[in-house]
């Protein structure tokens, strides 16, 4: 499962529901070994204002994996991104790496011409009808690149930190930092749709 996010302008969908961009990791966070049913994601979700602005579907996608589709019509009517989701489990946590396959705004679909193949990574909580995506912080990254503490291979482009090391060396990463809030505070939260 391979999509395309769009470093310089695909990432309008993310940016609306909270202030960074994301960091992206040209290699998967996971290997087929660790990724993990979470039934629980499925279903219809709302922005966290419950208005009809902004939307997530979240189906069953490929294997183990999701198909996720935000709807935003606070900026531009009828945009939509689409993404393949996978819940990875590293030890006792659970993250998620999000791939973007589509942007489709006023029904013109796939306008990610100029892309590259890329990861987003980070956590997600749920307790009862509250879904939490929280990103890993590419400001806070950008304060480790310069304190000399990142460890992984990675590229600035267009002011957005680039993973390019291999999956095990993000894994350790990722791990090392799951109880970080500050690592992971690039949060947005969404509400359950009432049926």
């Amino acid at each position: 499962m391979r999509q395309r996010v769009c470093l310089a302008a695909g990432m309008a969908a993310i940016v609306v529901l909270s202030s960074c961009v994301p960091v992206l990791s040209l290699h998967a966070l996971y290997t087929a070994k660790d990724i993990v049913a979470q039934p629980q994601l499925l279903g219809k979700w709302m922005g966290e204002d419950d208005t009809e602005k902004v939307q997530l579907e979240i189906a069953q996608g490929e294997g183990k994996c999701y198909a996720l589709t935000l709807t935003d019509n606070s900026k531009t009517p009828g945009e939509q991104d689409s993404f393949n989701g996978c819940a990875v489990k590293l030890g006792a946590r659970t993250f998620f790496d999000l791939e973007q396959t589509d942007v489709s705004v006023g029904g013109e679909g796939n306008i990610m011409w100029l892309a590259i193949p890329a990861h987003m990574l980070g956590k997600f909580h749920i307790e009862g009808d509250t879904l939490t995506f929280s990103f890993l912080d590419d400001d806070w990254v950008k304060g480790q690149i310069q304190a000399g503490k990142l460890p992984l291979k990675m590229e600035i482009i267009e002011n957005t930190p680039v993973f390019t090391g291999p999956t095990a060396q993000i894994q350790e990463y990722v791990r090392a930092h799951a109880d970080d809030e500050k690592a992971f505070s690039d949060t947005f939260t969404f509400h359950r749709a009432k049926p």
